[in-house]
């Protein structure tokens, strides 16, 4: 009985498990996306309002998980752009299945 070859995955910052060569697409597109000295402005000013924000009381739960979301989404553009600069993911990161 002959095994089929596994294709090498990789975890996204996504937490999404996805083909090597697809990840690191990936990562190449929002690198290249996000390369020129207006996008960088545009990063400054987004991460202003996710990351650097924080919420004064009162603040209702909606307004909290609103805020969380877009945190984790900047975070994971960020570490797509910082990847794809770096060609990441390389083959030891790699999961094993």
């Amino acid at each position: 009985m002959s095994r089929k070859p596994q294709t090498p995955v990789a975890m996204g910052p996504d937490g999404v498990q996805r083909p090597l060569d697809i990840e690191r697409r990936i990562n190449e597109c929002a690198s290249i996306a996000f390369s020129t000295p207006a996008v960088e402005q545009l990063l400054l000013a987004l991460e202003a309002v996710t990351t650097r924000r924080v919420l004064a009381p009162p603040f209702s739960q909606e307004e909290l998980i609103h805020l969380e979301g877009a945190r984790w989404l900047f975070g994971v553009l960020k570490q797509r752009i910082h990847m794809g600069r770096n060609g990441l993911p390389s083959r030891k990161e790699m999961t094993d299945e």
